[in-house]
């Protein structure tokens, strides 16, 4: 049976939260976000990859067939595809 690991998972969380309001400081002029740790957040943006690829690279011993194959890349699949699908319809 494969370990959730609900810590990183808050982790993620709270550094995904972060991600967004750097990319919301550039867009405003408040105190709240315009300020030095704002500012220096972009580092927690190689955090959330680490993790998100161990996680991911935690799961890859759990594909032993190739159906399961099959479903892992479906998952991903619809996980990173409306994003991507979004920035190229609505940003050009």
């Amino acid at each position: 049976m494969k370990t959730r690991f609900d810590v990183l998972d808050i982790f993620r969380g709270i550094f995904a939260s972060f991600i967004v309001l750097f990319h919301m400081s550039l867009f405003s002029n408040t105190p709240v976000l315009n300020n030095p740790f704002i500012a220096g957040i972009e580092l927690f943006v190689d955090f959330f990859f680490v993790l998100s690829g161990f996680i991911i690279g935690y799961n890859y011993p759990y594909i032993e067939t190739q159906e399961s194959f099959q479903s892992f890349l479906t998952k991903r699949f619809y996980r990173i595809y409306p994003l991507h699908f979004f920035y190229c319809c609505y940003t050009h």
